[in-house]
């Protein structure tokens, strides 16, 4: 009976708590500086919604290494603004933390798409070096954009490894 009881109160326990996210986030370089040779922080714990994100991250995260990689992309996607609007060049918008396809939704639905997003990236790109396989998330493209997510990887791993 204690030993059932001590797994579901692990298995509540959130992956990383929101704290610990947020002085990870302290410690993201600015993506512009991951090819020089002297990266520097990129300032995103100041980011607009960097609460409301890290707080539904931190209870929707199977693990700290999926915390990471969300707080990192919403850093590099959209300095953790909630209503950020990309792509204004091209046939089709994005919105959102993690630039979605879709406007108006909240931090929870935004990742909730964003991580099924994420895992059809990881699915058709299967056949890329683990570190590369969001390529087709963030290009559309298996053998696209392989050095921006091979950095953004770096990063994740560099950051999983410390706040684990």
């Amino acid at each position: 009976m204690i030993f059932l009881f001590a797994q579901v109160y692990v298995a509540l326990q959130p992956a990383i708590t929101q704290e610990r996210l947020l002085d990870a986030i302290k410690h993201i370089p600015s993506e512009a500086s991951l090819y020089t040779d002297k990266p520097v922080i990129g300032g995103y714990e100041l980011g607009k919604d960097v609460k409301t994100i890290s707080k539904v991250i931190t209870e929707q995260a199977k693990n700290v290494h999926e915390a990471i990689e969300d707080a990192v992309y919403a850093a590099y996607e959209s300095g953790f603004d909630l209503d950020a609007i990309g792509d204004k060049k091209r046939t089709h918008w994005s919105f959102g933390a993690w630039q979605i396809p879709f406007a108006g939704m909240d931090a929870a639905h935004q990742l909730a798409y964003w991580s099924a997003a994420r895992s059809n990236s990881v699915a058709a790109c299967s056949h890329n070096s683990e570190d590369t396989r969001m390529a087709a998330l963030a290009s559309g493209h298996c053998d696209r954009a392989l050095k921006k997510v091979g950095k953004r990887a770096g990063i994740i791993n560099r950051l999983t490894e410390e706040f684990q």
